[in-house]
């Protein structure tokens, strides 16, 4: 879905890469590009950036309806220059999604793509989604950042799980875990028929293969 993406911080009318001023009245938006074939491409860059909020809201009522067994229209519109783009799909049979992608300007409205795309690629657009924007901010930006990312693509209640999505974490060394990963919290999974929790995590960039218990890792602050 989009692609290239760049996370980028509004400081007044200033637009910059995260780094280690960073504070909480900073803005953040993503740099992106929606391909949408026949030679269409919607680039959204420093003079027209994506509120990181407002993509990450669209990968949620994404995955929402996804999860829907109603046969209901959704749609979603993104600013662009002087129009908007705007996106709607419906829930089809088969584990289908029919995606329509249109550009409006004024009261005239465009069709540029409309294709069916299968369920499993939609959830692939949604992790990967996740894991470069979550890369981007950990190579770059405070711990406080990669939080707040966390917090914006996997929202409360955290209720029973002691580590948050985007902390930062390490390993602890055992009989178990012999080798020293310094990560961040990717997933966090609940193991009902073993009433553990598991944590994934994003060590350079690179999701680890392997799930760890609570007391296999500790926080780094």
């Amino acid at each position: 879905m989009f692609e290239q993406l760049q996370i980028r911080i509004k400081r007044g009318s200033r637009v910059t890469s995260p780094d280690d001023n960073w504070t909480a009245s900073d803005k953040l938006y993503c740099g992106a590009r929606l391909t949408v074939g026949f030679g269409e491409i919607f680039d959204w860059n420093d003079t027209d950036l994506l509120p990181l909020q407002k993509l990450v809201a669209f990968y949620h009522d994404l995955g929402q309806s996804v999860r829907s067994s109603a046969p209901t229209a959704f749609q979603y519109s993104f600013p662009y220059r002087n129009g908007s783009v705007q996106l709607h799909w419906t829930i089809q049979p088969h584990a289908q999604l029919n995606f329509t992608i249109s550009y409006r300007q004024g009261n005239r409205e465009r069709e540029v793509l409309s294709k069916p795309v299968d369920i499993p690629a939609i959830i692939l657009w949604m992790d990967t989604t996740y894991e470069t924007i979550l890369t981007q901010v950990t190579e770059i930006a405070p711990p406080a950042i990669s939080l707040m990312v966390g917090e914006l693509f996997s929202p409360g209640p955290h209720a029973g799980f002691r580590f948050g999505p985007g902390q930062k974490v390490r390993t602890v060394l055992s009989t178990q875990v012999r080798q020293l990963h310094i990560g961040y919290i990717l997933h966090r999974i609940r193991q009902d028929d073993d009433n553990n929790n598991y944590y994934q995590i994003l060590v350079n960039g690179k999701p680890l293969k392997r799930r760890y218990l609570e007391e296999e890792l500790e926080p780094i602050t």
